[in-house]
């Protein structure tokens, strides 16, 4: 009994270890091995059991032996599922609530024994040390146990029956025929009073079940290294994996689908139910292959919620996109048998797609709204694409255009023949030509300036593959140029013709420009001027005073006379104003200095002061002889008032008024001497 009991925990623990170790991911495989250990510990109980000296040694593991044969039953159920029934093992509320059945179960005996309650069995070993004996008023509690079990092998072996292949049948008949027989010699086996006959039926049945899973899992290459890697393939994977029948009914789906639908519980369930809360994803669905597109929206609760009207609104700002396949199943016959759903997140190829859309919308915006015009032609230069701003240029319609050569706009003529020679020379040294004046010709035969900027284009290995041309029409500028050309050649006649000697410098007062006028007046011709300080004009040896200075940056001009020290030494007096010169900020940038030869004024104003000197003395001398003349015409008037009346009178007539108007009269001429 004791080889049977060895061969029993060896045989088990090669085959747990064996298919365990050749699928570490498999759940299958796993619960097998779960199964294959629950196993061994019940027969080690067994053995400790069946050599235990005492029948109370022996008693001591009867917890335990109850315990894991209820352990073993339920595992059993487990892989049951995870085979034949999937659903059952991935849903969560079937799982939960199985598990809290397990648990309770497993308990129960250890409670039973170490609280000495006696409920369920009688604590002690009768007759045979070997075997537990259920006597206790709740022994019902353990009939119910294989009852429930019974019903949920049944259940679960049924409906893998049902929805398993003819090959699967052959092999779930033959493992419920094991589980079967399994189950009554295990119900039986205490009223066996041979303990060698009833171990050995135990062992048997035991190993029979085994061996079918064993070969069922062997049969389906569950160990094959091949198809634990596809397996973890699958499960890793990034995309989406949903296995359909070919009644749509969900058969499979891979986490990666579930995260990225945020869905759950959903296996076994038809596709249009558990797809229900996603608008229109059925309806790309249709037919046995498909390929779309789809907008998932970021739900803020669990999609399912939708169906109990539980669901918040999608929050469309944070919406995912998925590219969804749908390929047929076939079987070997080549029916179609189910349907595989591939789900690929392509939020991020979106994104860049929409990003790159935009962009592409700016350039193509920008390519038609610039007011210069752009060409893209090839090595030939046959134009490939212009935009509007082109067209106006060459006065030709933008659609026109496309399929012409450029040489059928160039003005041909001896000078631009050369240098558009020299201008593909340099494009093809260099990669690129920036801000080449031309001639183009318009439609109607006119030439207008332009200003062309080319580019060569490569492909991705460094081949040239065409041009890029941007040009504008400088008609308006040039006429511009030629306006400031002929005013500034305007007021450089001015200067140079001008009387007055004009010098220009910088604002360190070098300088920089010098008419003909100052350097005939200063006597340095040539360039001589040029480059030197304005200091060397002025007579005194301060040449600038800090006061002059001051009132020329305070006012911005001054106007003075001063002495121009000439390159000969000699000195002619000038009159001078200057004015500072400032840019478009207010910053000095310069000066400009205007000298006039007032020597000429000089004489004349020496001769008009002569001239002024000789009028005051005249002006004078009438001036002394009016006021000498005033006082001797009264004199005179008096004296000959006298004379008359002596002459009138005479002397014997002379009367008393008389000599009292001629006494009068000599006080008037007194007055006046």
């Amino acid at each position: 009994m004791t080889l049977l009991l060895l061969i029993s925990i060896i045989l088990p623990v090669f085959l747990g270890t064996f298919i365990y170790l050749k699928d570490k991911e498999s759940l299958p495989n796993k619960l097998f091995g779960l199964w294959m250990f629950i196993t061994v510990i019940s027969n080690v109980c067994n053995l400790f059991q069946s050599t235990a000296k005492t029948a109370g040694t022996a008693a001591m593991v009867n917890p335990a032996i109850m315990a894991f044969s209820f352990l073993f039953t339920t595992i059993l159920i487990l892989l049951i599922s995870s085979l034949y029934y999937p659903l059952f093992i991935k849903t969560r509320k079937y799982l939960s609530s199985y598990l809290i059945f397990l648990i309770v179960f497993f308990t129960l005996p250890f409670i039973d024994y170490f609280f000495e309650a006696n409920l369920i069995t009688n604590g002690v070993v009768a007759k045979d040390s070997a075997y537990i004996i259920v006597l206790g008023p709740y022994h019902f509690v353990i009939l119910a146990y294989h009852i429930i079990s019974l019903i949920l092998v049944i259940t679960l072996l049924t409906l893998g029956y049902r929805k398993g292949k003819n090959s699967d049948k052959k092999q779930i008949a033959l493992i419920f025929i094991a589980y079967i027989i399994t189950f009554t010699i295990l119900s039986i086996s205490h009223n066996i009073t041979n303990h060698l006959i009833r171990r050995f039926l135990v062992d048997f049945s035991t190993l029979l079940l085994t061996l079918c899973f064993t070969y069922f899992i062997i049969k389906h290459k569950l160990f094959s290294p091949l198809k634990a890697a596809l397996e973890q393939a699958v499960r890793s994977m990034r995309d989406g994996l949903i296995v359909l029948d070919k009644e749509g009914n969900i058969l499979r789906i891979n986490s990666s689908a579930q995260k990225i639908f945020n869905l759950k519980d959903i296996f076994d369930k038809n596709i249009s139910e558990a797809f229900a809360c996603y608008p229109g994803f059925n309806e790309g669905l249709n037919g046995d292959e498909a390929e779309f597109d789809y907008m998932l929206p970021n739900y803020s609760g669990s999609p399912q919620d939708d169906l109990k009207g539980n669901l918040q609104s999608p929050e469309k700002e944070k919406s995912r996109a998925v590219n969804v396949t749908k390929a047929k199943i076939l079987d070997e016959d080549g029916k179609i048998c189910g349907s595989l759903i591939t789900v690929r997140d392509i939020t991020e190829r979106k994104m860049f797609e929409n990003k790159l859309r935009e962009a592409n919308e700016f350039l193509e915006d920008l390519f038609e709204t610039s007011p210069d015009g752009i060409l893209v032609v090839d090595l030939e230069g046959k134009i490939l694409k212009a935009n509007g701003a082109a067209a106006k240029i060459y006065d030709f319609e933008k659609e026109k255009l496309i399929g012409k050569n450029t040489n059928d706009f160039r003005w041909e003529d001896g000078k631009t023949t050369q240098r558009s020679k020299e201008f593909m020379q340099k494009i093809y040294e260099d990669g690129k030509v920036i801000n080449y004046e031309t001639l183009c010709r318009k439609r109607n035969g006119e030439t207008v300036p332009i200003e062309l900027s080319s580019t060569l284009l490569k492909d991705r290995g460094g081949k040239f593959i065409g041009g890029l041309m941007i040009f504008r029409d400088i008609s308006e500028r040039k006429k511009l140029e030629e306006e400031i050309r002929g005013k500034k050649e305007f007021l450089e006649k001015i200067i140079e013709t001008s009387v007055d000697g004009i010098i220009i410098t910088h604002k360190g007062g070098v300088i920089t420009h010098a008419n003909e006028s100052i350097k005939r007046l200063s006597e340095y011709y040539g360039e001589e001027l040029i480059g030197k300080h304005i200091s060397i004009f002025k007579a005194e040896e301060k040449a600038v005073s800090e006061e002059f200075l001051n009132k020329l940056f305070e006012n911005g001009h001054i106007l003075s006379e001063d002495v121009l020290k000439t390159k000969n030494g000699n000195f002619i007096p000038i009159e001078w104003s200057i004015s500072l010169l400032k840019d478009e900020k207010g910053n000095r940038t310069g000066s400009m200095a205007i000298m006039r030869d007032i020597r000429k004024r000089k004489e004349l104003e020496s001769q008009v002061l002569q001239s002024s000197k000789l009028a005051a003395i005249g002006e004078l001398a009438a001036g002394i002889a009016h006021e000498l003349n005033n006082p001797l015409t009264g004199i005179l008037g008096y004296s000959q008032l006298i004379n008359d009346k002596i002459e009138k009178r005479r002397i014997e007539n002379i009367t008393h008024e008389d000599i009292s108007k001629i006494a009068d009269y000599h006080k008037y001429i007194e007055k006046e001497s």
